[in-house]
Formats: C-alpha cells, structure tokens, sequence
C-alpha cells in the first residue's frame, strides 16, 4: 500500500469513531421517521421506497437499536472517499480527504438516515471501485458490481437514471455512443419493474406517489393560466387560493398533508381510495399539459432552476440531534457537542458562506457538463478506457440531474448528492489519468 493511501486510512479510522460520538444519535425526523417508523411496525408503504425500511428493521432486530443505521453510513461513505482518493497518491490526499470530510457535502449529512444520502453512499462506493476493475477487468467482480448497482436502483423511485449507464458500461465493458442510448432505455425498464418489486417482494402497500408529481404540474399550469384543473367542486375562496397563493415553483408541499392548501388533497380523497384519485388526476394531468404546453414548460423550468440555484433549501442543515415524529418532533437529546454544530453552522451552512454554494446543483452540473464534453472526444476517438469510464460517470450525473426537470417537486439539495459525488469522482479521476496518459 502506498504511504500516502495508508495515511488516508489511519485517519479515517480516527475520524470515523469521532464523527459517529458528535452526531449521535443521529436525526430520525420527516421522511425519514416514516420510514423508521414502518421498519418498527413491519408495514411498508412505497410512498418511499421501501428497501431503505426493510434494511433498518434488519439492524432492529439484529443490533437491537434504531441508531445503529446511521453510524453504517458514515463508516460506508467515509471509507468510500478513502477508497475514491487513493487512487491520486499525492503527499496532499491527506489535506484533501480532510476538506472534503468536513465540507458540507459530506459531513453536515451525517446523522441523516435519508434514502438520498444512502443512495449517494453508494453511488460513492460504487465509484471508488469501479478503477479497481478498469485495472483488473475480473468478470466475477464484474457481476457483483452490476449486482450492487441494481440494489443500489431500489433508494429511490428515479435512482434508475444515475446506475443504469453505469451499469451498462460494466455490461459491455465499454461505452459509446449507442451504449449511452441503451442506458436510458435500461433506466425506463429499471423504473418499471421497480413498483412490482415494491409491493411483490418487498410487500409495500400502493399509495401512489405519482400523484405528488400530478398535483405539481396542475398547480403549476392553474397558477399560470389562471383557469382550475383540478377534478374537484372547490369555492371561489379555495379557488383563488389555487390560482394564487397555494402554487410555488420550490416544491409541490402546500397541498401536502401539512401544507396550507392541503384542504384540496382532502376534497379528492373524501369519498375516493388512492386508485381512484390517481385516475382522476392522470386525466387532468394529461389534458392540462394538452392545453398549456407552454405553461407547462414555464412551470417546469421555473422549478428546475431554482432546484439547480438553490444553496440553503427549506428542508437541510445540521442538526446534531433526534427527533422523535410521535413527541411532535420534539428534539429529544441534545448534542454531544453544541459549541462544535453552532461553529460548524456559522462557518459551512450560513446563507451567505461561500462554503455553502458547494451545495447549490448549478456547479457540479456544469462541472459534469464540461468533464463530459472534453472526454467525449478523447472517448469515441481516441478509445481510451480511461476516458470512457469518465465519460460515463459524468453522462450518470448529468442524466440523474436532468431528469428532476420532468419529475422534480421539490428543492431540497439532498436530491442533488449522487450526481455530485459523481462530480468529484470524474474531478479526481481526470486529474489521476492525465497524469498517468502524460507520463506514458
């Protein structure tokens, strides 16, 4: 083992322990209460997806504790980015492991047991392995791989668009401009299948969370064309609330259950099941993007840049800390260390740091644009492995990001976290084989 990667390691067994005693007990709140609390009850619902559930009752029942699932993700991610930095084998990879561990981007997540920080985790992992089998080109590694990233595809509904070019470049060994069109076809099958092993294997029950994505794109062409297409009777108060007020182009939460125009999910879902409401939504759906194409779009890109600008969303920050949903999200314990979050809070996730603009989608997606670009045409003319494996991670990242702008109904940045692990794999690789393809 080179000095320099061995030094990564031993500092990282340090930090690990470290990091777990700050954030303990971790923070189980919104999203992720839901899914502890199915995990404690054995009843799934695929509202999230249900794997995530199914894995923290397995550490329930095996480990006793609720906390244990957030210390297996901080040891997985850290050790990920040793794994991904080890291949510099610079004097500096110390220095940089550092930075990186305490950058938001990686240490102000820690203690959230959100799907999105574990997908990102392992995505993370996945590409710190993938030199190992560019260097080796074992076929049994190969297929645990393509293996994991399919398991990898269960984290979220959408999880499909950043591993299936991946998984198509393993595949294939290779990748080009015909694999890239293979990828988004597997990513539309992986999307598919993923509702009937929902509620086949993994027993979830249907709650349609389409339906989020309907309401938003409704609320958005009523807002903006100022006629009501929702499949409702509503008073001429309710009305105006919808044509006004209720819409925002962050996020679709105003007519969630908590929000303030929740009163329109309730008219829908008084009298209807779910199944019901979902047609009855599809319809309008459909028909209202039939008839303001326009303000659809309007809609949709408003949304997408402020999912792509924004750097200190509603819903992030770290909070050393649990939260318990059945006390009213009372902060049951309080931090190991105060002093050290509010310092942390000051210096990396104040709105105006410039620390917390690592945060913010636009970068990494021009970061990921630019690194595609240049090994596009080292990749397809030049046939290096080396670019080619660049150009794939960086095609995941910019497909994964790209596809918020049909889908997303919020702006919450932890959306954004595999595509930007992506980005500083595909950073830290270009560098790597540019000086390797100089030397030779």
């Amino acid at each position: 083992m080179n000095k320099y990667n061995l030094h990564l390691l031993i500092i990282s067994i340090f930090l690990i322990p470290l990091s777990i005693y700050l954030v303990y007990p971790g923070i189980i709140y919104g999203d992720t209460y839901n899914q502890y609390y199915q995990a404690l009850t054995n009843n799934y619902e695929d509202w999230h997806p249900p794997i995530l559930s199914h894995i923290w009752r397995i550490l329930l029942i095996t480990t006793g504790t609720k906390y244990s699932l957030y210390a297996i993700l901080i040891i997985i991610n850290s050790l990920s980015l040793v794994l991904l930095l080890s291949n510099l084998k610079k004097r500096y990879v110390v220095l940089l492991y550092l930075i990186l561990y305490f950058s938001p981007l990686f240490f102000s997540y820690f203690g959230w047991v959100y799907k999105d920080f574990f997908l990102a985790t392992l995505i993370l992992l996945i590409s710190g392995l993938l030199p190992i089998y560019l260097k080796h080109k074992n076929i049994i590694f190969r297929i645990i791989l393509i293996l994991l990233l399919i398991f990898t595809s269960l984290f979220r509904a959408n999880a499909a668009f950043i591993t299936a070019p991946i998984i198509m470049y393993l595949a294939f060994s290779n990748w080009n401009k015909k694999i890239i069109c293979y990828s988004v076809l597997l990513s539309i099958l992986l999307v598919l299948v993923q509702s009937p092993i929902n509620h086949t294997i993994l027993k979830a029950h249907k709650n349609y969370p389409i339906i989020s994505l309907k309401v938003f794109d409704i609320s958005g062409i009523s807002h903006f064309s100022k006629i009501n297409y929702f499949p409702i009777g509503l008073s001429d108060h309710e009305k105006d609330m919808v044509l006004g007020k209720c819409y925002s182009s962050e996020l679709w939460d105003n007519y969630a259950g908590w929000g303030k125009c929740s009163f329109l999910l309730n008219k829908l879902n008084s009298g209807n099941n779910i199944k019901s409401v979902n047609e009855l939504l599809t319809k309008q759906w459909i028909a209202s993007i039939k008839k303001h194409p326009y303000y659809y779009i309007k809609h949709r890109i408003s949304h997408f840049i402020i999912f792509l600008t924004n750097h200190n969303s509603y819903g992030y920050g770290l909070d050393l800390g649990f939260y318990d949903a059945s006390k009213d999200n009372e902060k049951t314990y309080e931090p190991k260390s105060q002093k050290f979050e509010s310092i942390y809070k000051k210096i990396f996730l104040n709105k105006n740091s410039l620390f917390s603009y690592t945060l913010s989608g636009l970068p990494w997606l021009l970061v990921l644009i630019i690194l595609f670009i240049k090994t596009f045409k080292k990749n397809f003319d030049f046939n290096s492995q080396h670019y080619k494996l660049i150009n794939c991670l960086c095609f995941s990242g910019i497909f994964y990001i790209g596809m918020y702008l049909f889908i997303g109904v919020a702006s919450d940045l932890r959306y954004l976290l595999p595509s930007q692990y992506l980005g500083i794999a595909a950073i830290i690789y270009f560098y790597t084989y540019k000086i390797k393809d100089t030397k030779k």
